[in-house]
């Protein structure tokens, strides 16, 4: 397992929209982080519904505040991003879906995995494998007189789930930090990862009423890299290619392969690091030669 150390978000003003749009959509700040976190993960995958798990702290009645001990339990929540909703319409089933958790709070996660009937394994986690974590900035360290005190921020060196995202809303702006098996991701993925939740947060509050497919996840700098890159495939992997043609299929082929160019280009940047650029440049060239 990695954990990327925490990635500032420092804008404050980022931040106040965040907590604006949350009050006018009747929702928290916490239902706005995981719909942004839910649209991160579709448009990586391309599913459709997606499912994370989110801790609850367990402590919601008075007797059990002073006790010692671990109350928090895992609330399943999926989210159904059919239809390619705007996030203003997203939201509206973000929060559906966190209540209904939160009626049921004190079921354990252990038992509904009974209940289901599911299997246990020691490679991967039931139900879901991706966690998603929301809190405030800790309260202020308190030391006795004469002693100076910090916090130390400890890690447990291993990976339950696939990814683990955990946000902190500090005065200054948010705070992520991204957990992950380095099976299957690499540092480079993960801060990248972090980035494009940024540029999605600042798409979200310049425009809710995008829809989520057309909300920006990459810098202009990486897609113009992208760009180059996968010009410069289509040129090395298939020479026979005649570039007037390719010029003239961009403004006379239609549909098809415009989007199959333009999936090429910004697949890797737009939709996550799951597509391949070299299947997505492969699938360009088809179209080409099946045009003839």
């Amino acid at each position: 397992v990695a954990v990327e150390p925490p990635v500032g978000i420092p804008e404050i003003a980022l931040l106040e929209d965040l907590r604006a749009l949350s009050r006018r959509e009747g929702v928290t700040l916490y239902m706005t982080l995981l719909a942004a976190f839910q649209t991160l993960l579709g448009r990586y995958a391309g599913l459709e519904e997606v499912v994370v798990g989110s801790p609850q702290a367990g402590r919601d009645r008075v007797e059990t505040e002073p006790l010692i001990g671990y109350f928090v339990n895992m609330l399943v929540l999926r989210t159904d991003l059919r239809g390619d909703p705007t996030f203003r319409e997203l939201l509206t089933r973000v929060r559906d879906v966190v209540l209904g958790a939160q009626t049921h709070p004190e079921l354990p996660f252990e038992r509904l995995i009974d209940e289901l009937g599911l299997d246990r394994s020691l490679r991967y986690n039931p139900v879901f494998q991706v966690m998603f974590a929301f809190q405030k900035a800790p309260h202020p360290v308190v030391a006795p007189p004469g002693l100076t005190a910090s916090p130390v921020s400890v890690r447990s060196g291993a990976a339950v789930f696939d990814l683990t995202l955990e946000v902190t809303e500090r005065q200054d702006g948010l705070e992520a930090s991204l957990g992950y098996h380095t099976d299957l991701f690499d540092d480079a993925t993960a801060i990248r990862m972090v980035e494009h939740f940024r540029r999605l947060l600042e798409g979200i509050v310049e425009d809710p009423e995008r829809r989520l497919s057309r909300l920006p996840l990459s810098s202009e700098e990486e897609r113009r890299r992208l760009w180059d890159l996968c010009l410069g495939t289509i040129v090395e992997r298939s020479a026979d290619i005649d570039l007037g043609f390719l010029a003239r299929s961009f403004e006379l082929a239609g549909g098809a392969i415009r989007n199959c160019a333009t999936t090429a280009a910004y697949g890797a940047a737009q939709f996550g690091p799951p597509l391949v650029m070299e299947d997505l440049v492969t699938a360009v060239i088809y179209e080409y030669r099946k045009m003839g």
